[in-house]
């Protein structure tokens, strides 16, 4: 991603690697050195002053990370992340050529295939890309409105599970889809205070 993107390096919060037991007794992730690559298209992800977007993908990032490298033995790797913000144009676009499902949705995840891969890979970059995330901000506004939820907590929710998606978490089955829910659950009360949003209200 390149025109109108901006790249931002998560930092360290301290010179070591932060743990990602700690964090867990926090209300915020810990920050790392990875990079995020956001490209802009729709208008209104810059003029929503209800959220502020690039510190949202960053935590969400941080949080995903803690609960995929549990052991802290080691030193975890650096990831890149692009992620689209656009409308529901664009968005239904992607879903049409490469799910087959020619109507808008919130949110895209695009793999990178590595992650999965990289048992079989001796040789690892210093940055391993992660993979892609689009979102539709007008999908997201509509959810969140239709849902009684703020903007900031469901598109939190999305990014969450856009995230695992990219580490190769995924609901095909009921098995899956529990376990899924289950670390998104987790993740949005213990670093964003965010209520389970399977719940419906009403």
């Amino acid at each position: 991603m390149n025109d109108d993107s901006s790249r931002s390096s998560l930092q360290t919060a301290s010179p070591s690697n932060p743990s990602c037991e700690a964090p867990f007794d926090s209300s915020k992730p810990p920050h790392s050195d990875h990079l995020i690559d956001i490209l802009v298209r729709e208008p209104r992800w810059k003029t929503d002053f209800s959220v502020n977007y690039q510190v949202l993908i960053q935590e969400a990032l941080c949080a995903v990370l803690c609960a995929v490298f549990k052991n802290t033995d080691k030193t975890d790797p650096f990831f890149e992340l692009s992620v689209l913000l656009t409308d529901d144009s664009e968005i239904r676009s992607l879903n049409k050529e490469y799910r087959q499902k020619d109507t808008p949705t919130n949110i895209l995840s695009f793999e990178s295939g590595y992650i999965l891969k990289r048992g079989k890979n001796k040789q690892v970059p210093e940055i391993i890309p992660l993979g892609d995330l689009v979102l539709s901000y007008e999908t997201l506004k509509k959810e969140a409105d239709s849902q009684q939820k703020t903007f900031q907590d469901h598109m939190t929710h999305l990014l969450i599970h856009g995230l695992l998606h990219l580490f190769g978490f995924d609901h095909e089955n009921d098995k899956e889809a529990e376990e899924m829910e289950a670390l998104e659950i987790t993740l949005l009360k213990k670093f964003f205070h965010i209520k389970n949003p399977y719940i419906e209200k009403g």
